[in-house]
């Protein structure tokens, strides 16, 4: 291990980026938009679906009595029947959604890519403005959607096609097998691939943005950082996660305090009899919580692509190592 690599730490990389967000509100204003992609990060699909661990025996056995009783086949029905029915309906639903859907995703990406390249540009101690960031997420746009789709439609079309066969299996064979098989699935195949497929997006995003790397390039070089240093990206991860859940908390805090006055205001309301009170101390109070849970929530995302960057940085310049190996270094385990 290089003098270099054991100068890293996470606890000064996080204390950069901590200062990082909490002087510039333009990773606040993107981190908003980004947070439509998630903010769970690379380990969201584990701990949500590891919660639903013990319902997921009754979740499936459930698809089976619904599957059995004819409701799937009297939903589809009743879909198609209400499309031939009303089809121009139908077409404006269509569209709607996916013109919502369409805008979401460009302002997530764009801020996505905006966060990568504010945070490096930040870091150097450059100065950044809007429309600067705006129009650096408008250059990369195309070629970030594109590794983006890519990797998600491989990952569902894998799921799709292997899960689709597990769920047949149970449901038109009634075996509790096929039940096994698909749970097995989920949390030995499905888990594990979502999360290295998360890791791999991150850093194929951040080789387009920060190297200037083509998409299938960027692909393959995110795959080889990921081998690399996979024991501390799932470190990075964890520590980012743990930082989230205290995130959460701040909010949850902030929003309770926020919630007392508005409280009281409802209770003397009710007391006097005044509903015109009430709805306006319930629609203010509403207004307060959703902007608190929106500022800490956009700083915490800005703070995690800031974080992540720095971190990208690092081990693509081979400076940073897991801990935990060299833990096991220390100890003679793994020379």
């Amino acid at each position: 291990m290089s003098p270099t690599q054991k100068d890293f730490a996470f606890r000064e990389l996080f204390k950069r980026a901590y200062q990082l967000t909490r002087k510039n509100k333009l990773l606040w204003f993107f981190g908003f938009f980004a947070a439509f992609l998630g903010v769970g990060g690379e380990l969201e699909s584990l701990f949500r679906n590891y919660s639903n661990v013990t319902s997921t025996s009754d979740t499936i056995l459930g698809w089976q009595s619904l599957y059995q009783d004819g409701l799937f086949s009297s939903l589809f029905s009743n879909i198609r029947d209400f499309f031939s029915a009303y089809p121009a309906q139908g077409f404006l639903f269509l569209l709607l959604l996916f013109v919502v859907t369409a805008v979401v995703l460009w302002l997530s990406i764009i801020s996505q890519i905006a966060l990568f390249d504010s945070s490096k540009k930040l870091n150097a101690n450059k100065q950044v403005t809007y429309s600067e960031a705006y129009s650096v997420g408008n250059k990369y746009l195309g070629p970030v959607l594109g590794v983006t789709l890519l990797l998600r439609v491989l990952q569902y079309v894998l799921f799709a096609i292997v899960g689709s066969v597990l769920v047949s299996w149970f449901l038109d064979g009634n075996s509790l097998s096929g039940g096994i098989a698909f749970v097995l699935f989920v949390f030995l195949v499905l888990i594990p691939v979502s999360i290295i497929v998360s890791f791999m997006l991150r850093y194929a995003v951040a080789y387009i943005v920060l190297k200037n790397k083509k998409a299938m390039e960027s692909i393959k070089l995110a795959w080889d950082l990921f081998r690399k240093n996979w024991i501390a990206s799932l470190e990075m991860a964890v520590l980012i996660l743990a930082l989230g859940v205290v995130a959460g908390l701040v909010v949850a805090i902030a929003i309770g305090l926020a919630s007392v006055p508005f409280i009281l205001i409802a209770i003397a309301a009710t007391f006097f009899g005044s509903a015109a009170g009430f709805a306006v101390a319930v629609l203010i109070g509403t207004i307060v919580w959703f902007v608190l849970a929106a500022l800490i929530g956009a700083m915490y995302v800005g703070f995690q692509y800031a974080a992540w960057t720095m971190f990208f940085m690092e081990l693509d310049k081979n400076r940073a190592d897991s801990r935990v190996v060299r833990v096991l270094n220390k100890l003679g385990i793994g020379n």
